[in-house]
């Protein structure tokens, strides 16, 4: 090689690390810009490009009050990135001819089935995968890992009637996933987690990447924050996990230099370092449009056309090219990342806040800045796409007197409803500030998950406002005007009636254990449970609690519903009360009277209740004792 050569070559290896400097440099400045002048405490970026990463950096700290930084390092949840993970796993079992995307779901799991059987008999491997499924079944998590877990999912849905034509309409579900991750289960023999971990993350070396969730509170991982009222959101005490949606995204944990490896499988054809994970043809399977539904409108920013979904992957045009995303939100934390395939780019982004639901007329969204990043590693300018145009339409000037606001006040209590796992099992409070304004307290077993005010629009709507977007709140009356509950964005709350509370009393039974009875009923412990009784009218509750480690069942109900006389039997239903899912059956005896059994089917514990009256007594019991008794009983919850 000649010397003019040999200073041409090193001019241009030159110029290329400038360019490249010069990029990494710009994205740097903006997410330093973002970071100054946004309500996050901490998050991270990593950029791959042609097959390497170019760029990985965190900003800010873990947690609020810490010194610890939040690094390319850092362990965060990634929310629903975990449905292209359950997607890859699937299509990794359709290459070993182990499972077809559309064969339906009962030639794989015979078991399977909704209360319209004949509804789901047509619901397909890709309909799981492409959100079309129409199961929107959502069973109280336990909110503790539990290896039986997805399988307390598939077996709620056998109650579930399907609200819409399986393949029909596209209909976000994290029981999609669930069932998928189910599947996954039953094929290979190995749990969900022990599969993505050994098929995943090992080839790809995402070597702080976990989906045990029965391993998460041992990780080096961190709690996240919560929305609080401006300018900073609220710290986050506990750990709330479910192990019911894993395979959705409830436990995923990786870093961006983790997502960094991931994405350089997807983009170089499913290969990373000479090992290869999935072929090109399934990965072009999954960036697919199956499905279309509503995209972001040119008010919020967007450009009014419709996304598509694929498989476990939302596809849609930004700026006039073609994009591949997926969000994820676990309540404390959220991920975001996006591909762009004509330049084969890519970002993953992982914050300390869940950035799903910021008010994006405050704060710069994260589809936003995943955008921007992409512009600028591709050198190009950044755009203003996801920033609203449109004024925050929930702002308003009425006001409430000092008098009405009194009513609003009190405590709520979940009861049904929704799809995000985060949000079953809360309590809302009420509370009236020194300021004489209306905050709301979210709260999960006394610790605080989210705070609000309470903007009204009238009467009987009103707004949340605190960091997050406003979500509506509508308060429901009786004929007299008194308020009975409230509907908080699709989930039903009723409020507690404090005079119905004062004739009740709480007994104890051991740490995490407690019920609640009426004051004119006896209480008494026994070796499994407890017996409860009111002598006025013969009536008792039997109760057995036994831990379902020990992996006993409802023996101790068979054996005791075997010395009675049964001449009659209803239905069996279920219902959700509070953290609980509870099945009931009623029985009728030789004798004339009542008994009612209620199982437990989704907490830490067994739980198992017989209700024993006359029949004049029983549907009162039912309603005055057993449904307060079931709402507020605690059995190692958290």
């Amino acid at each position: 090689m000649n010397t003019l050569l040999r200073i041409s070559l090193a001019l241009l290896l030159l110029g290329c690390f400038d360019g490249q400097a010069q990029i990494q440099g710009k994205i740097d400045g903006y997410l330093k810009k973002i970071y100054q002048k946004h309500t996050i405490p901490g998050f991270a970026a990593v950029v791959v490009k042609d097959g390497e990463i170019v760029y990985k950096s965190g900003f800010g700290k873990k947690s609020l009050g810490k010194s610890a930084d939040f690094t390319h390092k850092t362990v965060s949840d990634i929310g629903s990135l975990t449905k292209s993970i359950t997607a890859v796993a699937i299509m990794q079992l359709v290459e070993q001819n182990k499972v077809s995307l559309d064969t339906p779901m009962v030639h794989y799991l015979p078991d399977f089935r909704t209360a319209d059987k004949e509804m789901s008999d047509k619901i397909t491997v890709r309909m799981l995968l492409n959100n079309t499924a129409g199961l929107k079944s959502n069973p109280v998590p336990s909110y503790r890992p539990s290896t039986k877990a997805l399988e307390h999912v598939f077996e709620s849905l056998k109650t579930t009637f399907l609200a819409r034509e399986p393949g029909a309409s596209y209909e976000y579900s994290n029981t999609d996933f669930s069932i998928a991750g189910l599947l996954i289960q039953r094929l290979t023999g190995m749990s969900y987690e022990a599969y993505v971990e050994e098929n995943i993350f090992a080839p790809l070396q995402m070597k702080s990447s976990i989906s045990n969730s029965l391993a998460l509170d041992t990780s080096a991982s961190f709690q996240g924050h919560y929305y609080g009222p401006k300018p900073l959101p609220s710290l986050n005490r506990g750990f709330v996990k479910s192990g019911e949606y894993v395979p959705a995204g409830s436990a995923t944990q990786s870093t961006v230099e983790d997502l960094g490896n991931y994405l350089i499988a997807l983009l170089q054809g499913g290969r990373f370092k000479g090992k290869e994970v999935l072929s090109e043809e399934s990965i072009k399977h999954l960036w697919h449009p199956n499905i279309s539904f509503q995209g972001l409108s040119k008010a919020d920013g967007g450009n009014g056309k419709k996304y598509q979904y694929g498989l476990g992957w939302m596809i849609s045009k930004i700026d006039d090219r073609n994009v591949v995303h997926h969000g994820g939100s676990t309540g404390t934390m959220s991920s975001f990342t996006m591909i762009d395939l004509a330049n084969n780019t890519a970002t993953s982004l992982l914050f300390n806040l869940d950035l799903t639901f910021i008010d994006r007329h405050q704060f710069v969204p994260h589809y936003t800045i995943a955008n921007n990043i992409l512009h600028l590693a591709n050198e190009e300018d950044i755009s203003e796409f996801g920033i609203p145009i449109a004024e925050d339409e929930t702002k308003n000037s009425f006001e409430l007197n000092l008098k009405e606001k009194g009513k609003y006040i009190g405590e709520y209590h979940f009861e049904s409803g929704g799809f995000a796992w985060m949000n079953f099992g809360l309590i809302l409070k009420v509370e009236m500030t020194h300021q004489q304004e209306l905050r709301g307290k979210a709260l999960r077993n006394n610790e605080t998950v989210r705070e609000f005010y309470l903007d009204f629009i009238n009467p009987s709507t009103c707004v949340t406002r605190n960091i997050a977007s406003p979500e509506t709140i509508r308060f429901t009356f009786t004929p007299k005007g008194e308020i009975k509950g409230l509907f908080w964005n699709g989930r039903r709350y009723k409020k507690k009636n404090e005079a119905d509370m004062e004739n009740l009393h709480t007994y104890t039974l051991a740490k995490h254990k407690r019920v609640v009875l009426p004051n004119n009923w006896t209480f008494d412990k026994t070796p499994t449970g407890f017996m409860a009784s009111n002598r006025d009218n013969g009536s008792k509750i039997t109760g057995w609690i036994n831990s379902r480690s020990t992996g006993e069942d409802t023996s101790d109900t068979e054996m005791y519903l075997a010395h009675l006389q049964l001449t009659k039997r209803g239905l069996k239903t279920r219902q959700n009360f509070s953290i609980h899912t509870w099945e009931m059956q009623s029985f009728q005896t030789a004798q004339g009277a009542m008994l009612t059994v209620f199982n437990s089917i989704n907490s830490e514990s067994q739980i198992h209740l017989v209700l024993e009256s006359n029949a004049g007594n029983h549907t009162k019991n039912i309603n005055d004792v057993m449904i307060p008794l079931i709402t507020f009983l605690r059995v190692n919850s958290i």
